[in-house]
């Protein structure tokens, strides 16, 4: 970009000492810096309005002299200037306000420092404060709106923060505001690692887009192994060598009715896999002679015809077909084709589902059993025709034949049922189930699978000792063992009621009531399981208590203390920081989380939610709830009710030691109420500005009205009255009932019952009529020569002082005085005696707000009351 060819102007308006415009006989030049000749600029010397300007032929620096008949101004460009506020104005068109150059020869010049110093001022003395995480500076870009007086409003904002203020590891970022429906919005910020928005994209205000739909980036460029993230990582696209993975959600091409090919070339020219989204289908060209389309693990799934021209090889182990009919021309069926061993279990499985929608759950089988050496009709209830050995028996089931012929021995290890008489020479073990109806078997050891009988079963040792009752489990799964007794059901004969189930399962073992944990079989429910406790070597009958009742909808009732070794948990299983204590989750509850009960009621089950601080309702009993701050964002509200007649409802009680007396930021008390922001990451953060820390509100006229808050910077509210019974004497600014570091301002009348001393020599109490007072106490000293012994504030016009003095010899001789003095210096006095015979005074002045006193004679004690009317109507 070319230079300004009108180079730098200097212009101004000079004025005499009496403030009128200067218009002749003066000339304004700028020169090279330190020189006096040759001019460098087009001098001006016509001063129309008192105005002059010089125009520059170059950049550079420069010295402008002013010339006013003997009197010079010169302005040197070597000048270095500090000022409060710099405002530049500037109305001509095309020409900037403000230009700032650095001219030095160097690859990178430092042209301007924009900062921001944290710190107090006194008496011209700058003094750095304490800086803090989250300081910062900013600079507002201004523009007018359309306001009839055009006012101007905040368009933009740059802002400058420090994130962290340690010495040596300082960081910091930019922070970028733009203007949204008069609303100044902050939007980006820029740190050394991101870039980042102020809120998520999906927020309407705060979320901000890169690009519009109108115009749009030419190009993103992303490093090695970048990401594109979605939603905090909802879906990303991650970049790897050569390749691109997506991760976290679905891919889709097109819309619905409006879809698009998709190509995905090979390495070999012309191959390609092609979704043609005209003609709706897959089409894969590959090389002639190899694979083009494989599946290396899962199935193939065609909803409709399948038409293959060239020969099906099915290399797998299991051919499904799942035509309605099959029609085989072979006479014999053979299994095991190509198989030369002699442990698979082989035959045909007959599949059986469950009714309600589930397959190969009650399957049968026909099969010879190689293990068993034996053609089996068995239950083979999950059986899938894929088991290559042995196939798992579930159950043997009935075969009906029309005769049976055995030529060699046979077992019935299910037992033989008949309605007439069995008669054998022995019945031995393992025989399997005996069914003697109502009679008696006396019999020493007896193995059965099972008894039947009526009435009722004793069982009585053969010597005196210990009976056992052994049920074993012949069941050959070495993992699962169970034992189960049982009983009849009263109305429904055909399933029992589970009374105690024992169970081995892989090592763990169980003791199961009212359901089996392995048996398929089902059983009648149980609604209650009771538990009886009575005292020891008595009869229980009407003296057994019920000490515990878990009934069918998962309720226990206890009667009695409860002990827990370890946690307790509500609505939860676990909790990462609670080795022992109680943990209650509410899950979608959004009522009440805990509640403390107590008799009588306090009579507030009646009260509406919108009548309540809390926002839930309570029962008549309730003395202490706990419930959530926000349904969907946490907190807790402790709620204390409380009859009527209670004046109190919540006491709380600290015991500690002898306490910390520390008055400063770091000090502690008994009590410790902790607030802190929440910067949205799990992270603690500083509350804001000004930000109430905590709130005292109360029932007044029907609503909830705040009297009393405490902010973040230590500063407190209250709407009404301030009651302090201290009686401490003030005698120092840092002494009294009431000391504050800073300033007391008051609205209205300030009353003082006793005295009211100000260390500080001015004082002002307004303007008009209003009235002060100032007091001198006790100026010592006061001999022939002059002592100032009062003084008033500067604005001031007319004062009245009262004057008490007292000689210090101890000899009681006293003098009053009271002293007007005028604002051209005059005193108009009333001097009096009141004890003795003091000397003679003298009071001088030399303005209303001094005054002095000589006294001929003796050294005096004077106590001043300098009373004041500012400004007098």
């Amino acid at each position: 970009m070319a230079e300004p060819t009108t180079g730098v102007r200097f212009a101004g308006v000079l004025r005499d000492g009496s403030g009128n415009l200067i218009t002749s006989d003066v000339t304004a030049n700028s020169y090279n810096i330190g020189t006096t000749t040759p001019q460098r600029g087009t001098e001006d010397s016509t001063f129309t309005s008192g105005q002059f300007a010089i125009a520059d032929s170059g950049f550079g620096r420069f010295d402008v002299k002013i010339v006013n008949g003997s009197e010079q101004i010169w302005w040197s460009s070597l000048a270095e200037v500090q000022v409060t506020t710099l405002h530049a104005r500037n109305y001509t068109t095309a020409s900037a306000a403000l230009e700032v150059f650095s001219t030095t020869d160097e690859t990178s010049s430092l042209v301007a420092v924009f900062g921001f110093r944290p710190s107090t001022e006194s008496s011209g003395v700058e003094t750095a404060a304490l800086p803090a995480n989250g300081d910062n500076g900013y600079i507002n870009f201004e523009l007018p709106n359309s306001h009839t007086d055009r006012q101007q409003f905040i368009a933009a904002r740059m802002a400058w923060e420090v994130t962290d203020v340690t010495d040596g590891s300082e960081d910091g970022q930019f922070n970028f505001w733009t203007m949204k429906d008069g609303t100044l919005r902050e939007k980006l910020h820029l740190d050394n690692s991101a870039l980042w928005p102020e809120a998520d994209g999906s927020d309407a205000s705060y979320g901000v887009s890169l690009g519009t739909t109108a115009l749009g980036f030419h190009d993103l460029h992303l490093g090695s192994g970048g990401v594109v993230n979605f939603d905090g990582g909802d879906v990303t696209l991650t970049h790897a060598s050569n390749a691109l993975t997506l991760d976290g959600g679905a891919l889709t091409v097109g819309s619905d009715g409006a879809g698009f090919d998709v190509t995905f070339h090979s390495a070999t020219g012309s191959d390609n896999f092609l979704w043609d989204a005209s003609d709706e289908k897959l089409v894969i060209t590959g090389t002639d002679g190899a694979t083009a389309f494989a599946v290396a693990d899962g199935n193939a799934t065609f909803a409709d015809d399948v038409t293959i021209t060239g020969n099906l090889t099915v290399s797998g182990t299991t051919t499904t077909i799942d035509s309605s009919t099959l029609t085989v021309v072979d006479p014999l069926v053979k299994y095991g084709q190509d198989y030369e061993g002699s442990a698979w279990d082989q035959g045909f499985i007959v599949t059986r589902g469950d009714g309600a929608g589930s397959s190969n759950t009650q399957n049968m089988a026909f099969i010879w059993d190689e293990s068993e050496d034996e053609f089996a009709a068995i239950k083979a209830a999950t059986e899938a025709g894929t088991t290559a050995g042995n196939v798992t028996v579930t159950d043997y089931v009935d075969l009906r034949v029309g005769a049976l012929t055995a030529d060699d021995a046979s077992t019935f290890s299910g037992g033989i049922a008949d309605t007439g008489v069995i008669a054998a020479g022995s019945i031995t073990n393992g025989f399997g189930n005996i069914d003697n109806g109502s009679s008696t078997l006396d019999t020493g050891a007896l193995t059965a699978t099972t008894i039947n009988g009526v009435g009722t079963a004793t069982i009585i040792p053969a010597s005196a000792g210990v009976v056992s009752l052994h049920i074993s489990d012949l069941n050959t799964n070495n993992t699962v063992k169970s034992a189960i007794l049982t009983m009849e059901h009263y109305a429904n004969a055909e399933e029992d009621v589970l009374l105690i189930e024992g169970t081995q399962e892989s090592g763990d073992s169980f003791i199961n009531y009212g359901k089996s944990r392995v048996a398929a079989d089902s059983y009648n429910g149980i609604e209650y399981h009771d538990f009886y406790t009575g005292a020891s070597n008595t009869t229980l009958g009407g003296s057994a208590v019920l000490r515990m009742r878990i009934d069918s909808a998962g309720g226990v009732t206890i009667t009695g203390k409860t002990y827990a070794e370890d946690s307790l948990f509500v609505g939860d299983v676990a909790h990462e920081n609670v080795s022992r204590g109680l943990v209650v989750s509410q899950g979608a509850y959004d009522d009440l989380i805990f509640a403390l009960k107590s008799n009588p009621g306090t009579g507030l089950d009646d009260l509406p939610e919108t009548t309540i601080l809390a926002g839930h309702e309570v029962e008549d009993d309730d003395v202490f709830t706990i419930s959530k701050v926000s349904d969907t964002h946490g907190g807790a509200t402790l709620q204390f009710l409380a009859a009527p007649s209670i004046a109190s409802a919540a006491s709380f009680i600290a015991f500690a030691g002898s306490g910390d007396n520390t008055k400063s930021t770091a000090g502690i008390g008994a009590y410790n109420f902790y607030a802190s922001s929440h910067d949205g990451s799990d992270a603690f953060a500083n509350m804001a500005a000004d930000a109430n820390l905590m709130a005292v509100s109360g029932r007044v006229g029907g609503a909830n009205v705040t009297r009393w808050i405490l902010d973040a910077e230590g500063d407190t509210w209250q709407t009404g009255s301030m009651t302090l019974g201290g009686t401490t004497t003030s005698t120092s600014t840092s002494t009294g009932s009431i000391v504050t570091a800073g300033g007391v301002g008051i609205a209205e009348n300030l009353w003082v019952g006793g005295q009211a001393n100000f260390s500080n020599s001015a004082f002002s109490v307004g303007t008009g009529n209003a009235e002060g007072h100032y007091e001198v106490t006790n100026t010592q000293g006061v001999t022939s020569s002059a002592v100032e012994i009062a003084r008033g504030d500067s604005s001031t016009t007319a004062g009245l002082v009262q004057v008490y003095g007292v000689k210090n010899d101890d000899n009681g001789e006293q003098f009053y005085g009271l002293v007007a003095l005028t604002s051209n210096g005059h005193t108009v006095i009333v001097d009096m005696t009141s004890r003795g015979s003091p000397a003679a005074r003298t009071y001088s002045s030399t303005s209303s707000q001094q005054l002095k006193l000589s006294v001929a004679a003796n050294t005096w004690d004077v106590t001043t009351h300098y009373m004041m009317l500012t400004n007098p109507q």
